[in-house]
């Protein structure tokens, strides 16, 4: 009896043993199986695909530019007081330097350049102004701002440099400014000289027909005397070749109240009273005048075409309705019988006939399947359009064209109701049936002011001369 117990401890230890001299084996045909690691550093790659915009550095956040992957030229143009081109000023980028032509056009040949770099403008060995961290390589992604920028596809300058040294005892003025074009994207700077206390932080939009474009999200803060506003353009966004309005502002009611209060201490000499909302503006071009042109001769043989189909419908309509209203005044049966006959020799088929009687056949075939038609396919046709220069003008010629169908339902509703007291088509529903007369005569004012503004887009001149009263006003 006592043999057994021995026997089962000997049994459990050979088993122990068996079992570590198996996992042994595991563990050596485990290593054996894995690679072996390198005792050289580990670099990453760096991509020189295009979707590839920049590399990182391993244990590091912060984005390094990426070696310029390929070879572009630079060309702009530099302009002055009124637009005026400025000629025979130096550019000067890194050690590079050019001179800026009779349209104040300049260029630098393509080449790989470094970057971002400053860029200077001189003039008879004078420096004029000097830009910051502008890019003149084929890809770029600075490492202060939260997005990485799009790879340039070209590179192109507007500048513009105003003689604002007259202007000293104002309170913000603009002594200059840069619109680099990249194709997918681009930035603006802006600098100039502010009264403002230290600290004061003004922000900058551009301004087309109007319309208010792009700006600075941050904007800058006024140090010393002076201020240096420096932001990026959108992907994608463009700007057309024109001019364009920039705007500075300042507006007290965006900082703190004790940070104010305090400024208003230390500087009573300022008028705090007009600060609560201030701004100033300047014409700068951005682009070429051979693309802005272009660009609006487009424009122009476009709203050519589109506009006149769409006015004669519009004037159609309004003689057939002016028509029948009139008519109905009328007492006398043999003026009836002529104004019919003048009507349909002139216009076809007729909304009465020569005893005054409603042709509700002849009208209904008159709106639903001629007229209204027509304009619905006007109103696809414009819709096609993707991009435009003036958007606005774009959404004008559509609410055109809306309101000229609008306008069939209504004069419609007061031919049935008003006129010949019959119940109204349910083809010529409209939102409000019971005030048809009062919304059309509102209708109509609207619609004849879409056709004065949309006719200065017909022609290149129009275009031109309505964008330099848009600027002066």
């Amino acid at each position: 009896m006592a043999a057994r117990p021995a026997s089962t401890i000997r049994t459990l230890a050979l088993l122990f043993f068996f079992g570590v001299i198996l996992a042994a084996c595991f563990l050596l045909v485990y290593q054996l199986r894995e690679p072996r690691l390198s005792t050289e550093p580990f670099v990453l790659p760096l991509e020189t695909g295009e979707s590839e915009e920049f590399s990182t550095v391993i244990g590091s956040l912060t984005p390094r530019p990426v070696l310029d992957q390929g070879m572009l030229e630079i060309t702009g143009r530099v302009i002055g007081v009124g637009l005026e081109p400025l000629v025979a000023h130096s550019i000067y980028c890194g050690s590079e330097r050019t001179q800026s032509d009779v349209d104040g056009q300049f260029g630098f040949a393509a080449a790989k350049r470094p970057g971002p770099i400053s860029v200077s403008l001189r003039h008879q060995g004078a420096e004029l102004t000097r830009w910051r961290e502008v890019v003149v390589g084929a890809s770029y992604a600075k490492p202060v701002e939260p997005q990485f920028i799009p790879r340039p596809t070209f590179l192109r300058w507007s500048m513009t440099v105003f003689d604002s040294q007259s202007d000293s005892d104002k309170l913000l003025t603009i002594d200059a400014v840069l619109v680099e074009e990249w194709g997918r994207s681009g930035a603006a700077h802006i600098l100039g000289r502010s009264l403002l206390p230290d600290g004061a932080r003004v922000l900058a939009a551009f301004f087309f027909e109007g319309d208010r474009l792009v700006g600075a999200d941050r904007g800058a803060e006024v140090r010393n005397g002076r201020y240096y506003l420096r932001f990026t353009l959108p992907e994608y966004f463009r700007f057309y070749s024109a001019g364009h309005k920039v705007e500075v502002s300042f507006s007290s009611s965006l900082h703190d109240y004790d940070e104010v209060e305090s400024w208003k201490r230390d500087h009573s000499d300022l008028p705090w009273e007009e600060l609560t909302d201030h701004a100033v503006s300047s014409e700068v071009y951005v682009g070429l005048p051979e693309e802005e042109l272009a660009d609006n001769s487009r424009v122009a043989a476009y709203y050519r075409s589109a506009l006149p189909p769409a006015v004669e419908l519009f004037q159609l309509l309004e003689r057939r309705f002016e028509f029948t209203k009139n008519l109905k005044k009328s007492w006398d049966p043999f003026v009836v019988e002529m104004a019919v006959d003048t009507e349909e020799g002139w216009y076809g088929d007729g909304v009465v006939d020569r005893r005054g009687e409603f042709l509700e056949t002849e009208w209904r075939e008159f709106l639903d399947t001629r007229f209204r038609p027509r304009i619905r396919e006007l109103i696809r046709q414009h819709s096609l359009l993707t991009e435009e220069k003036f958007p606005r003008v774009m959404v004008y010629m559509d609410r055109f064209l809306k309101d000229i169908l609008s306008l069939s339902q209504m004069e419609s509703l007061v031919i049935y109701k008003d006129l010949f007291g019959l119940p109204s088509d349910p083809r010529d529903f409209y939102h409000d049936d019971y005030k048809p007369s009062g919304d059309r005569q509102l209708l109509l004012r609207m619609i004849r002011e879409y056709i004065s503004v949309l006719r200065r887009f017909t022609d290149v001149a129009t275009i031109v001369a309505g964008a330099s009263s848009e600027s002066d006003g």
